[in-house]
């Protein structure tokens, strides 16, 4: 019997995961998001369409197109994800960018960098503001500084 429910279980997710592939082979992307990314996204604050890449390359396209709203909302659920995953924050449903901030009360400097790009999000998401090049830029051009801040990271 346990042979059997655990047969059915292995076809039952295979199925699953060839259905995602032709979807995705349909639609002519190609999602690069692992299972684990995958999860994370659904965390977000906001709903955040899956890219056809990672989420700092569909912020880059949207920049390069001049679409800086767009950009900011890929850029700023790159970096929450990026803190998620090193466990810095807790990325959870119904949590407020502020919640996100007080976790990062004991790094000042990397809470004050994401407070920079999250107040430029929130101005152009809930605000629906153009946020325009200059500003966009301002957040874009402190990335590698976050990533410089992020644990683990080389000095």
């Amino acid at each position: 019997m346990a042979i059997a429910l655990a047969a059915i279980a292995y076809l039952l997710i295979r199925a699953f995961i060839l259905r995602e592939q032709r979807l995705a082979t349909r639609q002519g992307n190609t999602v690069d998001i692992t299972g684990t990314q995958a999860d994370r996204v659904e965390h977000l604050p906001v709903p955040v369409r899956r890219p056809a890449g990672d989420l700092l390359s569909e912020a880059r396209f949207h920049y390069e197109n001049g679409n800086f709203r767009e950009a900011i909302v890929y850029l700023y659920s790159h970096e929450l994800v990026e803190l998620d995953k090193l466990q810095v924050i807790h990325l959870a449903r119904g949590k407020t960018n502020r919640q996100y901030l007080r976790e990062l009360k004991t790094r000042q400097r990397l809470r004050e960098l994401l407070e920079q790009t999250m107040v430029t999000f929130e101005d152009a998401f809930f605000g629906q503001l153009d946020i325009g090049r200059q500003r966009f830029e301002t957040c874009w051009n402190r990335l590698s500084e976050f990533n410089s801040m992020l644990p683990g990271a080389t000095a």
